[in-house]
This record gives structure tokens, sequence and C-alpha cells, in this order.
């Protein structure tokens, strides 16, 4: 008996939940700062559709760990996708181009930086409700992963480890 209720105490705490009725008081200014190459990229082509950011340290033994930003950054009706470590580019694809009508997340990578604890992430994005779920995959191992309308967030030790902000294919077509 003591067994099976243990299992259904661990199925439980693992268990998605849904989390609703909040209402954030939003953060004072974005917590970080595009490069040139981003900002000039956002002033010709605006926000990407969709993003992916990575947060992650790097390094080897002869030298400290490093702070590194990995982010794709996805224009789907250009059929362009950028790859941008610590803000320059590194990598431009021809992606497939989606002519049907997206609706882009509405959200910007600088949102987000590494870190950040739940409820500044839910401060800067203005998520009023999300599932939340236990993490152990590629991206995020023991911890927790946030779901909201249109992104998806893992965190690590309390900070955020990773985002994706996604396009939904709309059904509003002309």
């Amino acid at each position: 008996m003591s067994v099976l209720l243990l299992f259904l105490a661990n199925a439980v705490s693992t268990s998605p939940r849904m989390i609703s009725g909040l209402n954030p008081e939003p953060l004072p200014a974005d917590p970080y700062t595009l490069s040139s190459e981003q900002q000039a990229l956002v002033t010709q082509s605006g926000y990407p559709a969709g993003f992916l950011i990575l947060f992650y340290q790097s390094g080897s033994e002869n030298s400290p760990p490093q702070d590194v930003r990995l982010e794709i950054w996805s224009y789907f009706q250009a059929g362009l996708e950028i790859t941008f470590l610590n803000g320059v580019s590194i990598h431009e694809e021809t992606i497939e181009q989606n002519s049907s009508f997206m609706d882009p997340q509405p959200y910007h990578p600088e949102q987000f930086i590494a870190g950040m604890d739940i409820d500044s992430v839910l401060r800067s994005t203005g998520l009023k409700e999300y599932i939340q779920t236990t993490a152990d995959g590629e991206l995020v191992t023991d911890g927790k992963v946030l779901y909201g309308k249109q992104i998806a967030t893992g965190f690590q030790n309390g900070g955020l480890k990773y985002v994706e902000g996604f396009a939904l294919e709309s059904e509003d077509q002309p």
C-alpha cells in the first residue's frame, strides 16, 4: 500500500498543471539588448515569426566557462532562418517558404535573458495562464517547462535555459 501511495504522489507531482488567473506586473524594460546586427534585421524585416533561444555555458579545461546565447530566428514567409551566437550571425539557411497565413508569436527575443526566474518570465510575457510540467529531456533536464500562448520556456535550477516562441497557422484567411 505504501508503494502505491508513493507512486501516486510522484505521479501527481509530475503531472502537468494548469495555472490560470494570473495578472503579472509588467517588467519596466526588456532585459536584453539586441546586437546591432540583430537590430538591423528587425528594422529591415521585422521581428521573427518564430524563434528559439538556448542559454548554456561553454568552455574547456584551459578556459573558464563562458555564457552562451544561441538564437534561431525564423522568417517563414521569407523562407529564411538565421542563427545567432551571442548576437552574431553564424548561419543562414533557406527553409521551406510558408506563404500560408501565419499568426506570428507576440514575443521578442530581447524579453529573455539567461537565468530569469518564472516570475520574471511571466512579467516579461504578460502570460495570464500556462501549463507547467516537469522536464527531463534534451534541452532541460530535471527542471520545469511552462507552455503558454505560442511560447514554451524551460527552467533548470530555477533559471531560464530555453525559450521557444512559435507561429501558428491562422484560421483567418482573406
